[in-house]
C-alpha cells in the first residue's frame, strides 16, 4: 500500500512538472508568464531527473548574474 502511495506520488509530481514545462514553454512565445512555469515544471522534475537539476542550476545561476549586474550603479 505505501509502495502504491510511493510510486502514485512520483507519477503526480512528473506529470505536474511536466504540465508546467510544456505550458511555460508555450508562454515564452505567447502572452503570459512563462519563465516561472519553466522553472516551476524544472524545479518538480529536478526530483527525478538530472538534466532537469542541471537546466534549473543553469538558469539559477544566469539569473543571479544578471541581477548582480542590474543591480551595479552606472549599468542602467
Amino acid at each position: 500500500m505505501a509502495e502504491a502511495r510511493v510510486q502514485l506520488g512520483r507519477v503526480a509530481r512528473r506529470a505536474a512538472g511536466w504540465s508546467l514545462l510544456a505550458a511555460g514553454g508555450a508562454l515564452l512565445v505567447l502572452p503570459g508568464p512563462g519563465i516561472p512555469l519553466v522553472l516551476g515544471g524544472l524545479a518538480l522534475l529536478s526530483r527525478e531527473h538530472r538534466w532537469a537539476r542541471r537546466a534549473r542550476a543553469y538558469l539559477r545561476s544566469r539569473w543571479r548574474s544578471l541581477r548582480a549586474r542590474l543591480a551595479r550603479p552606472g549599468s542602467g
